[in-house]
């Protein structure tokens, strides 16, 4: 609600919609986080007040909402922050990665959000290396994603061939089943323990094998 109410204000100017963001914001770190559990730290469809904080402190320069994403990026960039520990985790290969249902999907959330807070850090001109170090990092954990490599570790996309590639992303197309006749369903595909049926010829993220 908050994270709505926000972008209302943002699109019509409307002062309610503001003191409703700032309402929704207050009750959500009051009832429904717990800041000291590394959960309350990834950002993500259900969790959206990190976003919700960047934006109102555009709004309401020099606010205590400028210190939310401060921190989650505090606990992305070294691993904990004020609150807690253990906020994410690392590969061997040097790619961040969370407990959440799509790891991926977060780390590219959290590099937006990243790039966000530093252009937002060169607006109101805060140190250049601040700003510089953010986006260094944004750029580094994203390139990775997107196929380039963090040092000499294979890059972020599932390729084939006898390297030993992960054989079962989550990808539609690939993991439905081949015949023709049975369904597509979290059983049939999703689920499964068997490599995927299909070789879909392009590029499909997922997890290093390191």
């Amino acid at each position: 609600m908050a994270w709505a109410a926000a972008w209302l204000h943002k699109a019509t100017g409307v002062a309610m919609y503001l003191a409703d963001a700032e309402v929704y914001m207050k009750l959500h770190w009051e009832r429904e986080t717990d800041l000291s559990q590394p959960g309350a730290w990834v950002p993500g469809l259900n969790n959206t007040a990190f976003a919700a904080s960047l934006l109102l402190s555009d709004q309401l320069p020099g606010s205590k909402y400028r210190e939310w994403p401060a921190a989650l990026l505090r606990g992305w960039m070294l691993g904990q922050n004020a609150y807690t520990y253990d906020i994410r985790h690392v590969t061997p290969g040097g790619f961040l990665w969370t407990a959440a249902p799509a790891p991926a999907h977060t780390v590219a959330g959290m590099g937006l959000l990243a790039m966000l807070y530093a252009s937002q850090q060169d607006r109101i001109g805060a140190q250049e290396g601040v700003s510089r170090a953010v986006k260094c990092w944004a750029m580094q954990q994203v390139y990775s994603l997107t196929g380039g490599q963090l040092g000499g570790d294979l890059s972020y996309i599932v390729g084939y061939g006898p390297k030993g590639w992960p054989q079962r992303p989550y990808h539609r197309q690939a993991s439905c089943p081949n015949d023709g006749v049975s369904p597509c369903n979290p059983t049939t595909a999703l689920l499964i323990t068997t490599p995927n049926p299909h070789q879909y010829r392009c590029t499909c993220g997922w997890s290093r094998a390191r």
